[in-house]
């Protein structure tokens, strides 16, 4: 159970027809490119690629173009932490480290559940907050309960984290980092994460309930696909890296 998710300063959430137009080309173009800077995959890597790695090469982007889209009107940075606390993707790093050593699962459980986060209204660790008198958990919508699992190590990074530096990373900040490590310890690509993320206070548990199903058909899943703004191509590779258990791929 996550406590004390960390919230910032409000800010305006209008924004004129042309930065939304904006904002909507940039969520597009996102996809090819992480924070401006092509994603770059080791150039000699011998290790047999499996698909959570293949996986990492269309979620990484969708998962920055949702951000775009979804929080354009707020600058993310990778240097946000940098004074406050400089030494954030280390702690969270060792904690997924140590957390991959009794479960190797648990890599690819930490990227779903960002992708499910982010892919219901942002990546704002909204897939995070329990049932409350005013919140209804997105944890019991039908794609995440019994499936999505990882909070466990989540509280145990949150901790970690605020016995460094208290009260300063938001949690949605923590599974961005978490989801960055355990694509590198799986041997992944890396990226530079972006940070600054603003947790969310309210879930989503309609829209949570409105992922892209195994039961869905084939003109539904794309319509969910394009409503993120994600293509064909995407809901090929996002639906089959769903087997990143595999070893190998040729």
């Amino acid at each position: 159970m996550i406590t004390g998710l960390r919230t910032f300063p409000s800010k305006s959430r209008s924004v004129s027809s042309t930065a939304a137009v904006n904002a909507d080309k940039t969520a597009k173009s996102a996809r090819k490119s992480i924070g401006g800077d092509p994603i770059s995959l080791p150039q000699q890597n011998h290790r047999p690629r499996n698909l959570l790695v293949a996986f990492t090469e269309v979620v990484v982007p969708f998962l920055h173009a949702s951000l775009q889209k979804k929080m354009s009107i707020w600058k993310l940075s990778s240097t946000f932490y940098a004074s406050s606390c400089s030494n954030v993707s280390a702690v969270v790093r060792n904690v997924v480290q140590q957390a991959q050593n009794s479960d190797v699962r648990i890599v690819a459980s930490l990227l779903r559940l960002h992708f499910h986060d982010c892919f219901v209204n942002g990546c704002d660790g909204s897939i995070l907050l329990d049932n409350s008198d005013s919140i209804q958990s997105e944890k019991d919508a039908l794609p995440n309960k019994n499936s999505v699992r990882g909070f466990d190590v989540v509280d145990d990074i949150k901790t970690a984290v605020e016995n460094v530096c208290p009260g300063v990373v938001s949690c949605a900040d923590i599974l961005a980092l978490a989801a960055e490590a355990s694509v590198d310890l799986a041997g992944g690509p890396t990226w530079v994460v972006l940070l600054g993320r603003r947790d969310g206070t309210t879930a989503n548990p309609t829209a949570a309930n409105n992922m892209p199903s195994p039961l869905d058909d084939l003109d539904t899943l794309k319509q969910k696909f394009s409503d993120v703004g994600l293509d064909d191509t995407d809901l090929v590779a996002l639906s089959g890296a769903h087997t990143s258990d595999c070893k190998k791929v040729n």
